[in-house]
């Protein structure tokens, strides 16, 4: 990469899974960097002074460790796309300094939930858009996001609640409040109707982090929406 090179596209398909060891990934040049599929990626330190846009796509075999490196590596990186597939990898924790523009898209399976999906948290002072795409997780960290105004969240429940009243909160099948009606049979009920499923995740700290925010953009199946308003409906971002 020591010829002017300025924009790089690296990907490796299922059946050739690439590993790529080197203690030294450097480049004065490159502006635009992509990997991509089953890479394995390997790097003992990383220097990419003039890398602006990362884009990691469903890379498999990346570890934390060595994605750290590879953000630390780029002093100047503004723009930062991820998708995983599956598990939150890349996208869980993001932390740089010097970022503007991050999306982040989290195709989950249903087994990956409580393993995976305790913590998103993201650090990045100089961040003005977020684009962020998942399953709601169990708890959030968005730290330091002052600067940030535009925000677009595509985020959905593990389980639909679209059905299901939670403002009622007695267990009989009017839509009333009314306990002395109850009159259902519980056993019954559990075993040919549907309960109220308990609701994974909390979106609290994620409301709070990005207060400051003058656009917000929510996605259809955002929360599918009480749940969405309800966590921030005191908050100004909602107003």
């Amino acid at each position: 990469m020591g010829r002017g090179l300025l924009e790089l596209h690296l990907h490796a398909s299922p059946i050739a899974g690439v590993e790529l060891v080197t203690e030294l990934l450097t480049s004065n040049t490159l502006v635009k960097l992509t990997i991509s599929g089953y890479y394995d990626l390997q790097v003992g330190r990383v220097f990419l002074p003039a890398l602006k846009s990362l884009s990691l796509l469903s890379v498999y075999m990346i570890d934390h460790p060595n994605y750290s490196r590879l953000v630390d590596g780029c002093p100047v990186l503004e723009d930062l796309f991820i998708r995983d597939d599956g598990e939150p990898g890349c996208g869980a924790f993001i932390e740089s300094a010097s970022i503007k523009r991050l999306v982040v898209f989290t195709r989950c399976r249903p087994v990956d939930r409580d393993m995976a999906h305790d913590l998103i948290c993201f650090e990045a002072p100089s961040l003005v858009y977020l684009d962020y795409s998942s399953y709601v997780s169990e708890s959030y960290e968005f730290i330091d996001l002052d600067l940030l105004v535009d925000v677009r969240l595509s985020l959905k429940l593990w389980e639909s609640t679209n059905d299901i009243d939670y403002s009622d909160d007695d267990d009989d099948d009017d839509d009333d409040d009314d306990a002395e009606d109850d009159d259902d049979d519980d056993n019954l009920k559990s075993f040919y109707g549907k309960q109220k499923p308990l609701i994974f995740g909390d979106v609290t700290k994620l409301v709070e982090g990005i207060s400051n925010i003058t656009t917000l953009h929510l996605s259809p199946n955002s929360l599918e929406g009480r749940f969405f308003s309800a966590t921030c409906s005191s908050s100004s971002c909602c107003n």
